[in-house]
């Protein structure tokens, strides 16, 4: 069964659940629908936000975007216009889709017809500068958590579920100085003599080891000494370093919550969601959540920030979280931060 078949299954549990939980009129829920069963477009950021990063942005307006008939326009919200999309999907960019597995809409035109000379050259273009590190093929949705962290050089970052290591990446990047950012040369492999030098610190953790060493992997083009990586069970994440009277408690500036959900929320990639999708999936997962997100407190310095992130759509894994993660330590220990204006032309 290929992709647009699975597209068009239809699955009546799904839709009467989401229809009930996020209070959606018909028409609502028909271009939710509509959208939750076209193609995910190509995305992709530049590395880092220095004049390197603004440097090769600038070129590809100049040198490559006008050969092309349908134009990638940059994500409105991420800053300096390093953050990109193009409506067609991955598998039409490549060469490799099938009839009804590309875009709809505007799109749909240039999804119709053969891969022109230009759009193959983009796409060789994307797979180099990809491979130098130059820019990261990220999902949209997947850049917004790094961006709500806020995080700077100088702080200390944990990642408590970082596999495979694309927001960990990207928040490499936030704690780089400008002058090492995504620099692939030798300066970028010369040794930094110190902590001061180094512009802060991430741990990078996740249960599997070997998901450790596939994000171990991916981070190690950007040469940082900023990174550690870890292998632990989240939610037993320790909470001091050292032994006895000589221990001291392990807090962080930043924590980020992306934790293990059901991921109806990527429907868009993963098209068998609709055959297999049942509401039992979040409900058994909703414990752990909130075990990880109250360890994520716990790690929390007084004035830091956490932010919580899922790629499901279910409240049970979001919202209900969240409440009871605020419900188990107070107003006095915690506020929940209005991020809607945090990232102007992001629609929430």
């Amino acid at each position: 069964m290929g992709a647009s078949d699975l597209r068009g299954v239809t699955n009546d549990a799904f839709s009467a659940y989401y229809k009930q939980q996020l209070g959606l009129t018909d028409q609502e829920w028909s271009a939710l629908e509509a959208c939750l069963r076209s193609p995910l477009p190509v995305t992709w950021r530049f590395s880092g936000n220095d004049e390197r990063a603004i440097s090769l942005r600038a070129s590809m307006e100049q040198s490559l975007l006008p050969l092309l008939n349908e134009q990638p326009t940059s994500l409105p919200w991420y800053p300096d216009r390093l953050g990109w999309q193009f409506g067609v999907s991955r598998a039409w960019l490549r060469g490799k889709d099938r009839p009804g597995e590309g875009p709809e809409g505007p799109e749909a035109a240039a999804a119709a017809a053969p891969r022109s000379t230009s759009i193959k050259a983009f796409h060789a273009w994307l797979l180099r500068e990809s491979s130098l590190g130059n820019l990261q093929r990220q999902e949209a949705v997947s850049m917004v958590p790094p961006l709500l962290l806020d995080v700077r050089p100088g702080m200390a970052v944990l990642d408590m579920c970082a596999s495979p290591g694309s927001k960990a990446q990207q928040i490499l990047e936030m704690l780089a100085a400008p002058a090492r950012i995504a620099n692939t040369d030798a300066a970028a492999r010369a040794p930094v003599r110190s902590l001061d030098e180094a512009r802060g610190l991430l741990v990078a953790n996740d249960a599997d080891v070997k998901r450790c060493q596939l994000l171990a992997s991916r981070a190690a083009r950007l040469h940082s000494p900023s990174l550690v990586v870890t292998s632990h069970d989240a939610r037993l994440f320790p909470e001091a370093v050292g032994e006895g009277a000589a221990a001291a408690p392990l807090l962080f500036d930043r924590v980020l919550c992306d934790v293990p959900c059901s991921g109806d929320g990527t429907l868009r990639k993963n098209p068998v969601i609709w055959r297999r999708w049942t509401a039992g999936a979040g409900n058994m997962l909703h414990s752990l959540q909130v075990e990880i997100g109250c360890k994520g407190v716990r790690l929390l310095k007084v004035g830091g920030r956490l932010v919580y992130s899922t790629c499901s759509l279910n409240p049970v894994e979001n919202e209900a979280v969240v409440a009871r993660i605020l419900t188990t330590f107070g107003g006095g220990c915690l506020r929940l931060v209005d991020a809607r204006d945090a990232l102007p032309g992001l629609a929430c």
